[in-house]
């Protein structure tokens, strides 16, 4: 999935792509113990919560199911618009995908390879030294933090910007040390 995103970045981003990265991630039709709409958008509601069973804390409510088609459908056709490119279309694609949140499990997982396509679009370039997904994964729980604060906010999404730009920067800077560390042992 990762690799098709950042390898075929210049393919469109279709419904049958995202299917097709959708049951790379759940090819059993299983996540974990419960059974998932696998290579279709989710078919009940959807709620982020996190908790205690009896004192859950749900984070944020997703679009209804009969919406996800119109939602998708509008996420489509802006992201594979020429009209918007670079750094910024990733923060963007990654937000608005997961507040679709179009899948039962593994819409964070596909919002994040969506931003790595993004960047490889944004560098014109199938070679990536560094991974938003990684560094995401790195800073889990501010992630979680912001993306709660922005999807229950009025719809300003300049801090979540701000703060996906300084997690880029931190992934290239993570990216530049591993490369330095390799390059000193080979001249070593």
């Amino acid at each position: 999935m990762a690799l098709d995103a950042t390898v075929n970045f210049n393919s469109p981003l279709t419904h049958e792509r995202l299917f097709g990265w959708h049951n790379c991630l759940f090819p059993t039709g299983w996540s974990g113990p419960t059974k998932i709409d696998v290579a279709r958008y989710r078919s009940g509601d959807m709620k982020v919560i996190s908790g205690m069973f009896g004192r859950e804390k749900v984070h944020y409510v997703a679009p209804a199911p009969e919406r996800i088609d119109k939602e998708m459908n509008r996420f489509l056709d802006w992201f594979n618009s020429d009209v918007h490119n670079g750094y910024v279309k990733s923060a963007i694609a990654h937000l608005w995908f997961v507040c679709i949140h179009p899948f039962d499990d593994g819409s964070g997982r596909i919002g994040r390879a969506i931003a790595d396509m993004a960047l490889s679009q944004a560098e014109d370039s199938k070679m990536r030294f560094f991974s938003i997904s990684h560094q995401i994964n790195k800073d889990k729980k501010q992630y979680y933090d912001i993306l709660e604060k922005t999807q229950k906010g009025d719809c300003e999404i300049t801090k979540w910007i701000i703060w996906y730009l300084d997690c880029l920067l931190r992934s290239v800077e993570q990216s530049d040390e591993t490369l330095s560390k390799v390059l000193n042992k080979a001249i070593f």
